[in-house]
C-alpha cells in the first residue's frame, strides 16, 4: 500500500463515520416529524377550531416532514413520473402568472411535495415498516374513541366524531383495516398480537358511518390483491365472504340500522335517500361534463370547481338549504381545472405508479411483496377518494409517497445487485 493510500484510507474512515452518524441523526429527526404528522390526522376533522389561520394543522406537520425530508431526498428515478410531475408544478406556475386560485395551487403543490419528499429517500424498507405501524396505532385511537362512546349521529341518519366527514372517517378506518391486515402477516410479536384482535372492531364503525363507497372500495381492494397474492387466495376469499357476512349480518340483526336504512330508503322524501342521492350526483356529473365541454382542452383555471362564485356561475345545483354545492367527484374537477390537459397528467401519473406496482409482484422478494400487496390496496382506497371528490387528502398522498418510496428501493436493490454482478465477473 503506498503512502498516498494510507493517507486516503486513514481520512476516509472517520470520513464514513460522520455521514453514518449524520444519516442516523436525519432519520430519528424524519421518524419523529413522520409521528407528529400522523398524530396531527386524528384531529383534521374539518372543524376550523383546528386550523390555524384557515390552514389545517395537519398541513403544519407535513411541511415539518417536507422541511426534515428534503435533507436525504432524491429525484423520482422514474422518468414518466418525473415528467408528469414537473408537467403539474408547471401548470400551477402557470395558472398562477394568470392570477388563478393562488390557494388551490398551494393545496396541489404541497401535496406533491409532500409524495414525492416521502418517496424520495433511500433508507431500508424497515424505515416503510416503522410508518405503517405508527399509522396503525394512531389509526387504533380514532377507532377507540368509537368503542368508548364519542361518535355521534348526523343527518342522514349516519355516525362520525367530531366533524369528520362519513367518508373521510371511513377512509381513515379502511386504511386502517388493511395496515392492520399486513401487520398479521408481515410482523410477529405484539404488534401481530394487537393487529389480529383488532381487526374485526374496525368493520362495525365503517358500517355505521354510512359510506357506501368506502364499503364497496374495501371489497375491491379484497378482490384485486387477492387476485395477485396467488397462493393466499382462499384467505382473501375468506376475508371477503367474512366480510360480506358481517353486513349482512348488520342488516338483519341491528334494529337501529334496520330504521336507519328503512329511513334512508323509504320514508326521508329528501335528496338524502339513497335513489335521490344517486340521481342528485349523476346530475352534478352530467352538468359538470357539459361546462367541460365548452373548454375540454384546458378548462376553466385552478380554482373553478372549488369556488362558490363559479359554481353558482356554472353549476348552479343547490343543496336543500339553498347552498352552492361542489361536483364531489375529484376527476371531475380536474377536467374543469385543466381540461384534457390536467386530466391526463394526473392519469397517467396513478397509472404509472399502480402498474410499477402491479409489475413488481412477479419477481420480488417477499419482504416487498407484501409491501407492494399492501400498497396496492391502499392506492385503490385513495384513488377512489379522489373519484369522490377528495383530491388533496393528506393521508391520500402519503399513501402515493410511500409508493413512490416503494419503488424507489426496488431501483436501488436492483442497481446494488447488478454491480455486485458485475464485481464477481471483473
Amino acid at each position: 500500500m503506498t503512502i498516498l493510500q494510507t493517507h486516503i484510507l486513514q481520512h476516509s474512515i472517520p470520513l464514513k463515520k460522520n455521514i453514518r452518524q449524520t444519516e442516523t441523526e436525519h432519520l430519528v429527526l424524519y421518524k419523529a416529524a413522520l409521528l407528529v404528522f400522523f398524530f396531527s390526522l386524528l384531529i383534521d376533522t374539518g372543524s376550523e377550531i383546528f386550523n390555524i389561520s384557515g390552514i389545517p394543522i395537519p398541513m403544519f406537520a407535513g411541511s415539518l416532514v417536507i422541511l426534515v425530508g428534503l435533507f436525504q431526498w432524491h429525484y423520482p428515478r422514474d422518468i414518466v413520473i418525473a415528467v408528469m410531475v414537473c408537467l403539474i408544478f408547471h401548470w400551477v406556475v402557470w395558472q398562477w402568472v394568470f392570477d388563478a386560485g393562488f390557494i388551490d395551487g398551494v393545496r396541489i403543490l404541497y401535496s406533491l411535495l409532500f409524495a414525492i419528499v416521502i418517496g424520495g429517500n433511500d433508507y431500508p424498507l424497515s424505515f416503510a415498516r416503522y410508518q405503517i405501524k405508527i399509522l396503525f396505532i394512531t389509526i387504533l385511537l380514532l377507532l377507540s374513541t368509537f368503542y368508548i362512546g364519542l361518535w355521534h349521529e348526523v343527518p342522514g341518519g349516519r355516525i362520525t366524531f367530531g366533524d369528520f366527514g362519513s367518508n373521510a372517517i371511513a377512509f381513515i378506518l379502511a386504511v386502517g383495516f388493511f395496515t392492520g391486515l399486513f401487520i398479521v402477516w408481515d410482523e410477529k410479536g405484539m404488534y401481530q398480537k394487537t393487529a389480529l384482535v383488532s381487526l374485526p372492531l374496525f368493520l362495525l364503525p365503517i358500517w355505521l358511518s354510512g359510506s357506501r363507497k368506502i364499503m364497496l372500495l374495501i371489497a375491491i381492494s379484497i378482490l384485486v390483491t387477492g387476485y395477485f397474492i396467488g397462493k393466499g387466495k382462499r384467505l382473501i376469499i375468506a376475508i371477503l365472504i367474512l366480510y360480506i357476512l358481517f353486513c349482512m349480518y348488520e342488516l338483519t340483526l341491528f334494529d337501529p340500522i334496520l330504521d336507519k336504512i328503512h329511513y334512508q330508503l323509504i320514508e326521508n322524501p329528501d335528496r338524502d335517500t339513497f335513489e335521490n342521492s344517486v340521481k342528485f350526483r349523476m346530475n352534478l356529473i352530467n352538468k359538470g361534463l357539459a361546462v367541460f365541454s365548452e373548454k375540454p382542452f384546458f378548462g376553466y383555471g385552478m380554482g373553478a370547481p372549488h369556488s362558490s362564485s363559479w359554481l353558482a356561475e356554472y353549476i348552479g345545483i343547490t343543496s336543500n338549504d339553498g347552498s352552492i354545492v361542489m361536483t364531489h367527484n375529484g376527476l371531475l374537477d380536474y377536467l374543469l381545472m385543466g381540461g384534457l390537459y390536467l386530466f391526463s397528467i394526473f392519469m397517467i401519473l396513478y397509472a404509472r405508479v399502480m402498474w410499477r406496482l402491479k409489475s413488481i409482484l412477479q419477481h420480488a422478494e417477499s419482504d416487498i411483496f407484501k409491501l407492494s400487496i399492501l400498497m396496492i390496496a391502499l392506492n385503490i382506497l385513495f384513488l377512489g377518494l379522489v373519484s369522490f371528490g377528495d383530491i388533496f387528502s393528506k393521508m391520500g398522498w402519503w399513501i402515493f409517497g410511500l409508493s413512490l418510496y416503494l419503488l424507489r428501493n426496488i431501483e436501488t436493490q436492483h442497481q446494488n445487485d447488478e454491480s455486485s454482478s458485475g464485481r464477481l465477473i471483473s
